[in-house]
């Protein structure tokens, strides 16, 4: 008897822990679809995103008689790289050299973002 109380006790806790397992099992699986979900239509939003952005560097190219802006782009950051070497002579501090770089980082990714528009602007025409 005592050997069927123990047969019946191992049993429910194996129970309870298939239990405990297949609801974890079913939480990753819905987590999993929520995270697949989400990620699908950030996917759709940054699409969205760069056929507007490539639509309105093309209409910039039109409107603007200078021709594309990433050459803006391009003019103002070579404006900095020169601003920063002229800092570098005049030895002002690190804070101010490293705040001008990280602006120059921040334009050399949007001017690449404005590249990628027009090209997939110029692909489309």
């Amino acid at each position: 008897m005592v050997d069927d109380q123990t047969s019946v006790a191992e049993q429910e806790k194996k129970k309870k822990r298939w239990e405990a397992a297949k609801a974890a099992k079913e939480n990753a699986e819905a987590d999993i679809a929520t995270s697949e979900r989400a990620l699908s239509g950030l996917n759709h939003a940054m699409d969205s995103a760069m056929d507007d952005l490539a639509r309105l560097v093309e209409d910039y190219g039109r409107l603007s008689l200078a021709g594309s802006f990433s050459k803006h782009v391009k003019k103002a950051i070579r404006l900095l790289e020169e601003r920063r070497a002229d800092m570098e002579k005049k030895r002002v501090s690190k804070a101010q050299l490293n705040n001008l770089q990280d602006g120059l980082d921040l334009m050399g990714r949007k001017l690449e973002l404005l590249i990628e528009a027009e090209e997939k602007g110029h692909k489309g025409m």
